[in-house]
């Protein structure tokens, strides 16, 4: 009895030798070593080319905001199952000394103490109901927020690949272009170094460029492990929505109707808590005694004929008008978010119907520089450095065009992107 007295002691003592500055220096080296190590690894990374379905596959595992919404998922589900969960009894243990500090060598079984409780709560049928619903809505919120989480990253990962495309294409460009400006500078060496150094300059920006977007990738899979290289021929090609009906919402937009639905619902749902504190509250719930308690060398054992059963009802009588004052503060809430809920809502169709109407100008837009670029390239060969400068010039100006308008109407199918539903299937 003694030993087991006198063992915590030393370990109590130990513990308080161990400061926080102690552990926190112990982990510095290993931090050291994951820096340098990090240093090393990122100085020789390896480049490494994925087609989309295996960038998506990447995407699911390492990008962290997916994860989250997975995880809050789960979470959601174990607060369903602990509704009910907590409808088990719980089982708590208890042991204790009490004899006099001088007189502790001798202690005796007389002076230990044991007990074992076990509880069990009743909630009311309403409390019950209005728990699991909370339950249950956090649940769906949380589901649909996972489905609308994943589209977005997704659509984030298009457009870094299609902008690390485009960069590429520049960068090759500006390539072709160093090699013709190295041949013009013979011709003309004053006009031929000026441009040169503005080809220069343009490749410093492109690899900038690129290495921003590499960082946004690498981000957004959650592994910089690698340089990322995402074939665009794998891409999934998106619709033309220039005749996307908006009004069918059987297939349009419903994880963003589902959302709107659950944000109403759990609103109603606070009102119509506010108001039952209008009724009568019933708590029922059962006492006992312990399972088995000693003490003082004394056993005590579960007595069923100990066993009470217990009602409280309780009824506030709103003299004070605060159930009626939160009662009207939660419809003005309600109301400005019905508003909110509308105008967002409007300012979306808006939106939506004038992307409609750009990209049928952009289709005709794209025809005409099509035929521009065929007319560009049936001009015959210059003969002199000015003429060769113009050309040039002209093929900058029309790939710079084409390219803009491209990058424009993929923003635009993007908006319809996130809210087709087939698409997603």
């Amino acid at each position: 009895m003694i030993r087991i007295l006198y063992i915590p002691v030393p370990l109590l003592w130990l513990v308080g030798c161990f400061s926080a500055e102690m552990r926190v220096a112990e982990q510095l080296p290993n931090v050291h070593r994951e820096w340098q190590s990090q240093v090393r690894h990122q100085a020789n990374l390896q480049e490494i080319e994925v087609n989309w379905q295996q960038a998506m596959a990447q995407l699911r595992v390492g990008n962290l905001k997916w994860r989250t919404s997975r995880r809050d998922v789960a979470s959601a589900k174990e607060s369903v199952s602990q509704v009910y969960r907590d409808l088990r009894p719980s089982l708590n243990v208890q042991g204790g000394l009490s004899r006099p500090l001088l007189n502790l060598p001798g202690v005796t079984s007389k002076d230990l103490s044991f007990s074992a409780n076990s509880f069990i709560t009743l909630p009311g049928v309403v409390g019950f109901n209005a728990r699991k619903f909370a339950a249950d809505l956090s649940l769906m919120r949380a589901q649909v927020a996972e489905q609308i989480q994943k589209r977005t990253q997704v659509i984030e990962l298009y457009k870094l690949t299609l902008r690390s495309g485009v960069n590429q294409q520049n960068r090759a460009l500006a390539q072709q272009q160093q090699v013709m400006a190295q041949r013009w500078e013979a011709l003309d060496p004053v006009l031929g170094r000026q441009t040169m150094a503005e080809l220069r300059s343009k490749e410093t920006q492109l690899e900038l460029e690129a290495q921003q977007l590499q960082d946004q990738i690498g981000e957004l899979l959650g592994n910089r492990n690698y340089r990322w290289s995402i074939e665009t021929n794998s891409l999934p090609v998106l619709k033309n929505y220039e005749q996307f009906e908006l009004q069918e919402t059987s297939h349009v937009g419903q994880l963003q109707l589902l959302l709107t639905a659950i944000e109403l619902a759990g609103a109603k749902a606070r009102l119509q808590g506010i108001r039952l504190y209008r009724w009568p509250d019933l708590h029922l719930y059962i006492s006992g005694p312990p399972i088995y308690q000693r003490a003082a060398g004394t056993q005590h054992m579960w007595d069923a004929g100990q066993v009470r059963a217990n009602a409280n009802l309780f009824w506030q009588i709103d003299t004070r008008g605060n159930i009626a004052r939160m009662a009207r503060g939660e419809k003005q809430l309600q109301a400005l978010q019905r508003a909110r809920i509308r105008l967002e809502a409007q300012g979306l169709i808006s939106k939506l119907m004038a992307a409609k109407r750009m990209l049928v100008k952009y289709r005709e837009e794209e025809t005409r520089l099509t035929e521009q670029a065929r007319q560009l390239a049936q001009v015959p060969a210059p003969l002199d450095f000015r003429g060769w400068q113009q050309l040039f010039n002209a093929q900058q100006v029309l790939a710079r065009e084409r390219q803009k308008l491209f990058i424009q109407s993929v923003e635009l199918k993007i908006l319809f992107w996130v809210i087709d539903d087939e698409a997603w299937q």
